[in-house]
This record gives C-alpha cells, structure tokens and sequence, in this order.
C-alpha cells in the first residue's frame, strides 16, 4: 500500500530532499533529510504529524520501532508543495496499524446496554480476559436499527478496532425470524468483513435478563430489606421463572422490585449491577 503525505514549505528556496549518506542514517533505517527540516509542516486530512516520529511513536517498544521503518523512499517536486510517496511493506504497514488499533468496538442498541458492557468491561476478570481498550457506542435507532444497519456500521470502524460485537434484545428489533437464526443471518454478514474478529449477540428476550445473577449482589445494590428474598417475592407476586430461574419477564420483574424499594430504573444501575456478576 502506498501512503502519501504533503508537506507545505515555508523557505522554498533552500528547502531540497535528497538521500542522506550512509553515515549521517541513524537507528531508524533510511531516513530523510532536508536543509531547513524544522520549517516543514506537515498537513493532513485529520491531525498533523511529524513524519520521522510517526515511526516512532512513545507507545511503541523498540522491536515496533524498528519493524515500521520505511523501506522505500520515493520523492518528487511538482511545482509548490514537495510530496513524499512512502512504500511500506505489507508486514510493516500492518505493524503500524496494528499498533494504533483498539481491541474492541461494541456497538449496542440504547443506554442501559451501553452502561451495562462499562460495568463489566470495568472488571474484566469476571469476563475471564485482561484489560483490553473498548469503545462502546450506541445506535441511534435502537433495536430495529442495530438488526437492519449494524452490520453495515461495523464494517465502517474495521480499520480502527481489531474485534468487534454487535448486541441488542430479539424483542423490540421487529424480526420475524426466531433469535438464533438473526443471530446466524448478522455473523454471516459481519464475518465477510471481521471474519472470526466479528460477532452479533441477540439476546432473548431483553438485556434485562442478564442481570438476573445472583441475588445475594443484586439485593446489595438496591438495598433490599424485605425478610423474603428477591425471588421468593416475585412468586409470590404471581411471576413466573424460567429453567435456569430467571424471570420469563426480566424487564417487568426488574422494574416491580425496584418500586417496592423505591428506586428508579436508571442506567447507572444497570452499570452497578454487571460490576458485580458475571455476564
């Protein structure tokens, strides 16, 4: 691949590129010189960047360093401005890539899941990984929005994240297909793009079902004082529980106990809760 980079010069009349000789290169490889270096600006799209740092970046150790020097070194003057045409070879350029990606882009269909994956990712030795960088966006249609485009919307953040998921709850999104079969239609189409690196999860029915861990932690957070405990209460107020004794309606269930201790459904609450189980 072949990057290029336009420099602005502001003494154009002793301003020259020319290769350097063998003993002026440093531990950088082939490099460039120029009379006047310091007075060259460089310009970019979105930032600007000091060419013979950009190799070099302090996050980078030593063995990065030297894996990401140039090997090829093009220049032309036309006209004005001086461009320098880079080469890089396909093991270096992925090196440099590979340096600035983030591990993990999670795009989610509203808040509550947005402060849900923080709490969690905020621990993640319950998770059973290490700490990883993680960005966690919102779509702004919703469930509906993330089944239709979030495929598309991943396939945009390839460059910038190494692994990506897709999450939103089967109820709301407006399938007709049953959960398992849109989950297998979105990796398809995630995986054209992220491979193995891509994933959809479509949870059934609701996020709120993942929040149905232990009760010992979750009557912690809401401060529940009632002699009977979380699930011993909602039986006897006639809902019913699943196999894996979770409540068939998580969202409604939630909701009844935190009014019988007075408390809103906010989104910092689902962050509290997924601090402490493990999703």
């Amino acid at each position: 691949m072949i990057c290029t980079a336009r420099f602005s010069l502001k003494n154009r009349r002793t301003a020259f590129i020319r290769e350097p000789s063998r003993r002026s290169c440093n531990r950088f490889g082939r490099c460039i010189r120029a009379k006047f270096w310091s007075r060259l600006t460089v310009q970019s799209r979105s930032t600007c960047w000091n060419p013979l740092r950009c190799f070099a970046s302090p996050k980078m150790n030593r063995e990065q360093q030297r894996s990401s020097q140039a090997t090829n070194i093009l220049h032309s003057w036309i006209g004005k401005p001086a461009i320098l045409i880079l080469a890089f070879s396909s093991h270096q350029e992925s090196s440099v890539r590979d340096a600035f990606m983030k591990d993990l882009f999670v795009l989610v269909a509203d808040k509550n899941a947005h402060y849900a994956f923080k709490g969690a990712f905020e621990k993640p030795q319950r998770l059973g990984i290490g700490n990883i960088t993680v960005e966690i966006d919102v779509h702004p249609n919703r469930d509906g929005g993330a089944r239709t485009t979030g495929a598309k919307i991943l396939k945009l953040r390839r460059r910038q994240f190494s692994h990506a998921v897709l999450v939103f709850d089967y109820e709301g999104c407006g399938s007709t297909q049953s959960p398992q079969e849109l989950e297998d239609e979105l990796d398809e189409a995630i995986q054209r793009d992220w491979g193995n690196a891509g994933k959809a999860i479509v949870i059934e029915p609701e996020l709120d079902v993942w929040m149905w861990g232990n009760d010992a932690a979750l009557r912690n957070i809401i401060n529940w004082t009632s002699p009977l405990s979380i699930r011993e209460w909602l039986n006897s107020k006639r809902f019913d529980f699943g196999d894996d004794s979770k409540p068939e309606r998580p969202k409604e269930a939630l909701e009844a106990v935190l009014r019988e201790v007075k408390q809103p459904r906010s989104s910092s609450l689902y962050q509290k809760i997924a601090q402490t189980i493990s999703l």
